[in-house]
Protein backbone atom coordinates (compact mmCIF):
# COMPACT_ATOMS: atom_id res chain seq x y z
CA UNK A 1 0.00 0.00 0.00
CA UNK A 2 1.19 3.33 -0.80
CA UNK A 3 0.59 7.28 0.60
CA UNK A 4 2.24 9.33 -0.74
CA UNK A 5 3.20 12.19 2.02
CA UNK A 6 4.78 15.47 0.85
CA UNK A 7 5.96 16.90 3.76
CA UNK A 8 7.95 20.00 2.13
CA UNK A 9 5.67 22.74 2.34
CA UNK A 10 5.16 24.98 5.24
CA UNK A 11 6.32 23.68 8.63
CA UNK A 12 4.13 22.47 10.69
CA UNK A 13 3.20 22.46 14.56
CA UNK A 14 3.26 18.49 14.72
CA UNK A 15 17.21 5.47 18.05
CA UNK A 16 20.16 2.55 18.03
CA UNK A 17 21.17 -0.11 15.23
CA UNK A 18 22.68 -3.22 16.34
CA UNK A 19 25.97 -1.39 14.67
CA UNK A 20 25.38 1.74 16.74
CA UNK A 21 25.23 -0.79 20.04
CA UNK A 22 28.18 -2.70 19.28
CA UNK A 23 30.08 0.63 18.52
CA UNK A 24 28.84 2.72 21.20
CA UNK A 25 31.49 3.69 23.55
CA UNK A 26 30.14 6.78 24.97
CA UNK A 27 27.08 7.90 26.38
CA UNK A 28 23.68 8.56 24.72
CA UNK A 29 20.44 9.84 25.83
CA UNK A 30 17.52 9.30 23.91
CA UNK A 31 13.89 11.36 26.03
CA UNK A 32 10.92 9.92 25.71
CA UNK A 33 8.93 12.32 23.38
CA UNK A 34 11.98 11.86 20.99
CA UNK A 35 10.25 8.78 18.77
CA UNK A 36 7.49 6.27 20.06
CA UNK A 37 6.83 3.70 17.48
CA UNK A 38 2.44 3.17 16.11
CA UNK A 39 2.35 6.79 17.37
CA UNK A 40 3.00 8.24 13.60
CA UNK A 41 1.76 5.39 11.31
CA UNK A 42 -1.32 5.96 13.27
CA UNK A 43 -2.29 9.30 12.77
CA UNK A 44 -5.01 8.62 10.27
CA UNK A 45 -6.98 6.73 12.95
CA UNK A 46 -6.18 8.71 15.82
CA UNK A 47 -8.78 11.55 17.58
CA UNK A 48 -6.30 14.34 17.38
CA UNK A 49 -5.08 13.84 13.72
CA UNK A 50 -7.42 16.97 12.38
CA UNK A 51 -5.84 19.33 14.94
CA UNK A 52 -3.99 22.92 14.78
CA UNK A 53 -1.13 23.10 13.36
CA UNK A 54 2.08 23.83 15.11
CA UNK A 55 5.98 24.94 14.20
CA UNK A 56 8.75 25.37 15.91
CA UNK A 57 9.34 29.48 16.34
CA UNK A 58 13.36 29.06 16.20
CA UNK A 59 15.57 26.83 14.58
CA UNK A 60 18.83 26.21 14.52
CA UNK A 61 20.83 23.43 12.55
CA UNK A 62 24.44 23.65 12.57
CA UNK A 63 27.16 20.52 11.23
CA UNK A 64 29.42 19.43 13.67
CA UNK A 65 33.02 19.01 14.07
CA UNK A 66 33.54 15.23 12.20
CA UNK A 67 36.40 14.17 14.08
CA UNK A 68 34.89 15.52 17.85
CA UNK A 69 34.24 12.85 20.39
CA UNK A 70 30.76 14.32 21.31
CA UNK A 71 27.58 12.30 23.25
CA UNK A 72 24.87 11.79 20.82
CA UNK A 73 21.63 13.35 22.49
CA UNK A 74 17.76 13.85 20.97
CA UNK A 75 15.81 15.43 23.74
CA UNK A 76 12.67 16.92 23.78
CA UNK A 77 12.28 19.38 26.58
CA UNK A 78 8.25 20.50 26.92
CA UNK A 79 9.27 23.90 24.87
CA UNK A 80 12.19 22.59 22.45
CA UNK A 81 13.79 19.80 20.90
CA UNK A 82 17.56 19.32 21.39
CA UNK A 83 19.98 17.28 19.45
CA UNK A 84 23.92 16.76 19.65
CA UNK A 85 25.88 15.32 17.15
CA UNK A 86 23.36 13.74 15.43
CA UNK A 87 22.85 12.36 11.52
CA UNK A 88 19.79 13.40 9.49
CA UNK A 89 19.19 9.43 9.64
CA UNK A 90 18.80 9.73 13.63
CA UNK A 91 16.17 12.72 13.22
CA UNK A 92 14.21 11.02 10.86
CA UNK A 93 13.91 7.68 12.67
CA UNK A 94 12.95 9.59 15.71
CA UNK A 95 10.47 11.95 13.72
CA UNK A 96 8.53 8.78 12.09
CA UNK A 97 9.09 6.56 14.59
CA UNK A 98 10.96 3.74 13.08
CA UNK A 99 14.14 1.90 12.88
CA UNK A 100 16.73 2.42 10.52
CA UNK A 101 16.33 -0.37 8.01
CA UNK A 102 12.24 1.34 7.85
CA UNK A 103 14.21 4.51 5.86
CA UNK A 104 14.76 3.72 2.47
CA UNK A 105 16.33 6.19 -0.15
CA UNK A 106 18.65 8.02 2.10
CA UNK A 107 21.63 9.25 0.72
CA UNK A 108 24.94 8.51 2.27
CA UNK A 109 25.49 11.68 3.60
CA UNK A 110 22.16 11.01 6.03
CA UNK A 111 24.25 8.76 7.78
CA UNK A 112 27.61 10.44 8.37
CA UNK A 113 26.98 14.00 8.67
CA UNK A 114 26.68 15.16 12.23
CA UNK A 115 24.43 18.39 13.56
CA UNK A 116 23.38 19.91 16.44
CA UNK A 117 19.85 21.33 16.40
CA UNK A 118 17.98 23.20 18.89
CA UNK A 119 14.26 24.41 17.94
CA UNK A 120 12.36 26.31 20.64
CA UNK A 121 8.88 26.89 20.82
CA UNK A 122 6.39 29.97 20.97
CA UNK A 123 4.96 30.46 24.74
CA UNK A 124 1.31 29.32 23.22
CA UNK A 125 2.22 26.56 21.67
CA UNK A 126 3.95 25.12 24.58
CA UNK A 127 0.98 25.56 26.34
CA UNK A 128 -1.05 24.10 24.08
CA UNK A 129 1.03 20.89 23.91
CA UNK A 130 0.75 20.85 27.93
CA UNK A 131 -3.09 20.67 28.16
CA UNK A 132 -2.94 17.43 26.15
CA UNK A 133 -2.03 13.71 27.05
CA UNK A 134 1.61 12.20 26.87
CA UNK A 135 0.44 10.33 23.68
CA UNK A 136 -1.27 13.51 22.24
CA UNK A 137 1.93 15.10 23.14
CA UNK A 138 4.41 12.74 21.48
CA UNK A 139 2.29 12.79 18.03
CA UNK A 140 2.25 16.80 17.59
CA UNK A 141 5.98 16.75 18.38
CA UNK A 142 6.64 14.11 16.17
CA UNK A 143 5.09 16.40 13.70
CA UNK A 144 6.56 18.82 14.52
CA UNK A 145 9.69 17.02 13.89
CA UNK A 146 8.55 15.84 10.10
CA UNK A 147 7.77 19.53 9.48
CA UNK A 148 11.54 21.08 10.48
CA UNK A 149 12.89 18.50 8.06
CA UNK A 150 10.70 19.00 5.78
CA UNK A 151 11.94 23.11 5.94
CA UNK A 152 15.27 22.91 6.20
CA UNK A 153 16.17 19.71 4.93
CA UNK A 154 13.63 19.68 1.55
CA UNK A 155 12.62 16.05 3.02
CA UNK A 156 9.68 14.52 0.91
CA UNK A 157 8.95 10.85 1.92
CA UNK A 158 6.10 8.00 1.48
CA UNK A 159 4.68 5.37 3.18
CA UNK A 160 5.03 1.59 2.30
CA UNK A 161 3.66 -1.04 4.11
CA UNK A 162 5.18 -4.42 3.90
CA UNK A 163 5.07 -7.53 5.95
CA UNK A 164 8.50 -8.24 7.18
CA UNK A 165 9.90 -9.94 10.25
CA UNK A 166 9.10 -8.39 14.01
CA UNK A 167 9.25 -9.34 17.74
CA UNK A 168 6.11 -9.15 19.95
CA UNK A 169 6.98 -7.94 23.39
CA UNK A 170 4.79 -10.17 25.90
CA UNK A 171 4.88 -10.72 29.68
CA UNK A 172 6.98 -13.73 30.31
CA UNK A 173 5.96 -16.61 32.42
CA UNK A 174 7.17 -15.51 35.90
CA UNK A 175 5.33 -12.32 35.37
CA UNK A 176 6.87 -8.84 35.05
CA UNK A 177 10.03 -7.75 36.61
CA UNK A 178 9.65 -3.81 36.21
CA UNK A 179 9.08 -1.51 38.73
CA UNK A 180 6.53 1.20 38.43
CA UNK A 181 7.58 4.70 38.76
CA UNK A 182 6.49 7.00 41.63
CA UNK A 183 4.65 10.29 39.93
CA UNK A 184 6.78 12.50 42.41
CA UNK A 185 10.68 10.93 41.71
CA UNK A 186 12.90 13.38 40.83
CA UNK A 187 15.62 11.00 39.87
CA UNK A 188 17.91 13.92 40.77
CA UNK A 189 21.19 11.43 40.25
CA UNK A 190 20.31 10.03 36.79
CA UNK A 191 20.62 11.72 33.80
CA UNK A 192 19.12 15.30 33.12
CA UNK A 193 17.42 16.88 29.92
CA UNK A 194 17.56 20.55 28.35
CA UNK A 195 18.12 22.70 31.14
CA UNK A 196 18.90 20.35 33.99
CA UNK A 197 15.68 18.94 33.98
CA UNK A 198 14.54 16.04 35.31
CA UNK A 199 15.56 12.47 34.11
CA UNK A 200 12.53 11.13 34.09
CA UNK A 201 10.74 9.53 30.67
CA UNK A 202 14.28 9.11 29.49
CA UNK A 203 16.60 5.83 28.43
CA UNK A 204 19.84 5.92 28.69
CA UNK A 205 22.37 3.37 26.99
CA UNK A 206 26.44 2.94 28.79
CA UNK A 207 28.88 1.01 28.15
CA UNK A 208 31.81 -0.73 25.45
CA UNK A 209 31.76 -2.85 22.39
CA UNK A 210 30.95 -6.07 24.27
CA UNK A 211 28.84 -4.96 27.87
CA UNK A 212 26.17 -2.14 27.73
CA UNK A 213 23.36 -1.09 30.26
CA UNK A 214 20.28 0.38 29.35
CA UNK A 215 18.59 2.76 32.03
CA UNK A 216 14.74 3.48 31.98
CA UNK A 217 13.53 6.29 34.01
CA UNK A 218 9.56 6.56 34.05
CA UNK A 219 9.28 5.61 30.67
CA UNK A 220 6.24 3.65 29.16
CA UNK A 221 6.26 0.00 27.62
CA UNK A 222 5.96 1.33 24.20
CA UNK A 223 9.34 3.57 24.93
CA UNK A 224 10.97 0.23 25.83
CA UNK A 225 9.80 -1.40 22.37
CA UNK A 226 11.10 1.40 20.17
CA UNK A 227 14.58 0.97 22.62
CA UNK A 228 14.57 -2.63 21.58
CA UNK A 229 13.59 -2.17 17.57
CA UNK A 230 16.52 -0.17 17.45
CA UNK A 231 19.17 -2.87 19.36
CA UNK A 232 17.55 -5.84 17.31
CA UNK A 233 17.19 -4.32 14.19
CA UNK A 234 13.15 -5.71 13.77
CA UNK A 235 10.32 -3.65 15.04
CA UNK A 236 9.25 -5.00 18.49
CA UNK A 237 5.64 -4.79 18.72
CA UNK A 238 3.75 -3.86 22.24
CA UNK A 239 1.49 -6.48 23.54
CA UNK A 240 2.19 -6.56 26.87
CA UNK A 241 -0.39 -4.86 28.20
CA UNK A 242 1.04 -2.56 30.60
CA UNK A 243 0.19 0.73 30.97
CA UNK A 244 2.56 2.47 33.53
CA UNK A 245 5.38 4.22 33.26
CA UNK A 246 8.57 2.54 34.73
CA UNK A 247 12.11 2.30 35.90
CA UNK A 248 13.99 -0.37 34.78
CA UNK A 249 18.23 -1.25 34.27
CA UNK A 250 19.24 -3.91 31.89
CA UNK A 251 22.80 -5.36 30.94
CA UNK A 252 23.69 -7.30 27.73
CA UNK A 253 26.17 -8.21 25.40
CA UNK A 254 25.68 -7.19 21.78
CA UNK A 255 24.73 -10.59 20.04
CA UNK A 256 24.89 -10.14 16.24
CA UNK A 257 23.63 -13.48 15.60
CA UNK A 258 20.70 -12.07 17.59
CA UNK A 259 19.97 -8.90 15.94
CA UNK A 260 20.10 -10.76 11.56
CA UNK A 261 17.06 -10.71 10.28
CA UNK A 262 16.26 -12.74 7.62
CA UNK A 263 15.84 -10.92 3.91
CA UNK A 264 12.36 -11.45 3.12
CA UNK A 265 10.08 -9.42 1.01
CA UNK A 266 12.29 -6.55 0.18
CA UNK A 267 13.67 -6.36 4.16
CA UNK A 268 17.36 -7.24 3.11
CA UNK A 269 19.52 -6.20 5.87
CA UNK A 270 23.48 -5.40 5.74
CA UNK A 271 26.26 -7.43 6.92
CA UNK A 272 27.08 -6.77 10.56
CA UNK A 273 30.91 -6.56 12.36
CA UNK A 274 31.67 -9.24 14.32
CA UNK A 275 32.79 -8.81 17.92
CA UNK A 276 33.70 -10.75 20.90
CA UNK A 277 31.31 -11.17 23.49
CA UNK A 278 31.72 -10.38 27.34
CA UNK A 279 30.31 -14.12 28.50
CA UNK A 280 29.36 -12.38 31.96
CA UNK A 281 26.18 -10.73 30.23
CA UNK A 282 23.78 -12.17 28.42
CA UNK A 283 22.62 -11.75 24.34
CA UNK A 284 19.96 -8.82 24.42
CA UNK A 285 17.08 -10.75 23.98
CA UNK A 286 17.76 -13.47 26.67
CA UNK A 287 18.51 -9.71 29.02
CA UNK A 288 14.87 -8.93 28.40
CA UNK A 289 13.58 -11.78 29.71
CA UNK A 290 15.81 -12.78 32.86
CA UNK A 291 16.16 -9.46 34.12
CA UNK A 292 12.69 -7.70 33.01
CA UNK A 293 10.12 -10.53 32.89
CA UNK A 294 9.21 -9.69 29.23
CA UNK A 295 9.73 -12.31 25.95
CA UNK A 296 9.86 -11.51 22.50
CA UNK A 297 8.45 -13.98 20.65
CA UNK A 298 9.65 -14.09 16.16
CA UNK A 299 7.24 -13.84 13.83
CA UNK A 300 5.54 -11.70 10.91
CA UNK A 301 3.88 -8.71 10.76
CA UNK A 302 2.61 -5.25 8.83
CA UNK A 303 5.71 -2.91 8.91
CA UNK A 304 5.38 1.01 8.25
CA UNK A 305 8.89 1.77 5.46
CA UNK A 306 9.45 5.12 4.67
CA UNK A 307 10.82 5.98 1.14
CA UNK A 308 12.62 9.25 1.32
CA UNK A 309 12.04 11.20 -2.51
CA UNK A 310 13.58 14.33 -1.97
CA UNK A 311 16.14 15.11 1.03
CA UNK A 312 18.85 17.89 0.66
CA UNK A 313 21.70 19.04 3.12
CA UNK A 314 20.45 22.17 5.27
CA UNK A 315 21.02 25.68 4.29
CA UNK A 316 22.83 27.96 6.80
CA UNK A 317 21.05 29.41 10.05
Amino acid sequence: MHRPCDISGKRRTRALTAVGLVALASRVVFSLASATPGLAQSAAHSPIAIIPEYEYEVVSIRATNPGGNNVTRLLNAPDAFTASNVTLMMVVTSAFGVQDNQVLGAPSWASSDRYNIEAKMSGSVTDALQKLTPAERTLIQQQMLQGLLADRFKLTVQRVTQRLPVFTLLIGKGGSKLNEAKPDDAYSNGSHGAGGSSSAGQITIEGNPTRQTMTGHAVPIARLAYMLTRGLERPVLDKTGLTGNYDFKITFSPDQSQTQSPSTEGGATGSTPTVALDSTAPALITAVEEQLGLKLRSGKGPVEIIVIDRVERPAGN
